[in-house]
C-alpha cells in the first residue's frame, strides 16, 4: 500500500516567493513523528544562497520547495535576508550536524534509516559511524550516488528503495540533482520521508572535516567551505552574493515604496499541486 502525502507542516513563510520554516530541529521533529505515526510520505528541503538562487532562476525547483512538508535554514544567506526585509529569522540548521540528531531520533522512534548516494563506499562508512554512535539505529540500506537517473537503472534503484521500506531516506546527490530526482520519482515511492542531503554523508563518513564550532558559532562556515573547496565554491559565490544581494535589496525598495504598496510577507496556506512538477528544456541547470 502507498503512504498518501502528509500536509505541510504549518506557520510557514514566504520570502522572495520561497518558503521557509521558523522552526528548528525540535519542530523537524515533531513533522518527523507526527508523519512516521500517520503512515505518510513526505519530503524535508533546505534554504542556503544557492538554493534561494535555483529557486529565483527555475520554477521547477521553486516549486519543490513550496511543495515540500518543511524548508529549515541552512545558510547565512536566508537569514541575512529575512533581517533585511524585516521576516521572522530562522535558526540555522546544519545538516552535517543534525543528521546525529535525526540518526538519534529514528533510534529512539524505531524508524528505519536508507543512505542514499556519495562514492562506491561512502554511504555504507556513513552507516557505520551513525551505528556506532546509535547501536539501536536501525539501517534499511545503503547505495551510492553513481547510476543512471533515467530507464532501467533508475527504475532498478527505485524498486530496491521501496524494497527495504524505508522510513527515513537521506538523498545525497547534491543541489539541484537530489531534489530533480526526488521530485520527478514521486509517485514511484511508496513509502519515506525524503531529506536531499548534499554532502552530508562524506562528512557522516569522516571523508570532509566538519568547520570547527567557533566558526559555526562565529557565522563564518560558508567562509570555511569555501577555503576548503576553493575550486568548486568560490566561482559559484562570486556570481550568486552579487545576484542575491541585488535580488533582496530590490525587495527592500518594493517594499519601503511611499506609495501604499508595501508588501507584508503572510504565513503561507500551501496546498499541494496536483500536477507532477515537470522542468521544461528552459528550466534545466
Amino acid at each position: 500500500m502507498s503512504f498518501d502525502d502528509a500536509p505541510i507542516h504549518p506557520g510557514s513563510r514566504s520570502l522572495l516567493g520561497l518558503q521557509f520554516h521558523t522552526g528548528g530541529t525540535e519542530a523537524m521533529h515533531n513533522l518527523i513523528r507526527k508523519t512516521l505515526h500517520a503512515r505518510q510520505k513526505a519530503f524535508i528541503a533546505h534554504l542556503n544562497l544557492h538554493a534561494v538562487c535555483l529557486g529565483l532562476k527555475h520554477p521547477w525547483f521553486r516549486d519543490f520547495i513550496n511543495r515540500s512538508q518543511f524548508v529549515y535554514c541552512d545558510g547565512e544567506a536566508l537569514c541575512w535576508a529575512a533581517k533585511i526585509l524585516g521576516e521572522p529569522v530562522p535558526p540555522k540548521t546544519g545538516l552535517t550536524r543534525w543528521i546525529w540528531d535525526l540518526a538519534g531520533l529514528c533510534e529512539k522512534e524505531g524508524a528505519r534509516l536508507f543512505l542514499l548516494g556519495g562514492n562506491p563506499g561512502v554511504a555504507e562508512e556513513a552507516a557505520l559511524k551513525l551505528k556506532r554512535r546509535y547501536p539501536g539505529l536501525k539501517m534499511a540500506g545503503t547505495h551510492d550516488g553513481y547510476f543512471s537517473r533515467e530507464g532501467a537503472e533508475n527504475r532498478e534503484v527505485i524498486e530496491m528503495l521501496n524494497a527495504a521500506q524505508p522510513d527515513i531516506v537521506v538523498v545525497a546527490f547534491g543541489m539541484p540533482f537530489q531534489e530533480k530526482w526526488i521530485a520527478e520519482n514521486w509517485p514511484y515511492f511508496v513509502r519515506g520521508i525524503f531529506v536531499p542531503g548534499g554532502g552530508v554523508l562524506d562528512y557522516t563518513a569522516g571523508r570532509n572535516a566538519a568547520a570547527p564550532a567557533w566558526i559555526v558559532h562565529g557565522h563564518l562556515e560558508w567562509l570555511y567551505r569555501v577555503w576548503k573547496e576553493p575550486r568548486r565554491l568560490a566561482g559559484r559565490y562570486a556570481a550568486e552574493i552579487p545576484y542575491f544581494l541585488w535580488v533582496v535589496l530590490k525587495e527592500k525598495l518594493k517594499r519601503s515604496r511611499p506609495n501604499g504598496s508595501l508588501i507584508v510577507s503572510q504565513s503561507l496556506t500551501l496546498h499541494r499541486s496536483q500536477k507532477e512538477p515537470r522542468e521544461s528544456s528552459s528550466d534545466k541547470v
